[in-house]
């Protein structure tokens, strides 16, 4: 017979099977009272931590829905103390908003205002300009005229006054004889 038949194996298994039921036997007849009593403590310990975990479970259970309850009622807090605020600062928005478009209206009225008296300063000084100007340039023309009537009169008298060329000759003469030391009738005066 092979090692390898079907028979062979199952036998194998069925020697093995006898051996483990031997050796339980045997551990039992050895360890069975101290087995049973470590089954027995295992099994109160195990019902003990069975106890323990749900004790634990439903006080953490507990303990977050009242955390959830405190995070809920904090959170709504929160909400209405940002809405409030919201609000508030909604309204003083609108406020603010007024009072910078009355600001507005009012600067451009006092632009529009300021235009104004700047334009009507302006036409008063040109034409107070345009005045003086006419002024001046009356005054400059009467001078002018009063200038020329001067200077006429002055060089009228000058040539009045103006001693003829013939007449200056011989004075001029007469003082060239005088100057060299001669006499009227032409000898040298010693």
């Amino acid at each position: 017979m092979s090692a390898n038949s079907p028979s062979a194996s199952s036998t194998a298994s069925a020697a093995r099977g006898d051996e483990v039921n031997n050796v339980d036997k045997i551990r039992d007849i050895l360890f069975g009272n101290q087995m049973r009593d470590y089954d027995a403590k295992f099994a109160r310990l195990e019902e003990r931590l069975q106890a323990e975990a749900a004790e634990l479970r439903v006080e953490l259970m507990r303990r977050l829905a009242s955390l959830e309850s405190f995070v809920k009622s904090e959170l709504g807090a929160l909400s209405e103390a940002l809405q409030t605020e919201r609000d508030e600062r909604a309204g003083a928005l609108k406020v603010i908003s007024g009072e910078l478009k009355e600001q507005g209206k009012l600067l451009e009225k006092r632009v529009l205002q300021l235009e104004s008296q700047n334009e009507k300063a302006h036409r008063e000084l040109r034409e107070q300009i345009l005045a003086e100007a006419n002024r001046l340039g009356e005054e400059i023309r009467q001078r002018s005229k009063d200038l020329s009537a001067s200077l006429s009169r002055e060089s009228q008298e000058l040539r009045s006054s103006l001693t003829p060329k013939q007449q200056l000759a011989e004075i001029l003469a007469q003082m060239a004889i005088q100057l060299r030391g001669e006499t009227p009738d032409g000898k040298r005066e010693r």
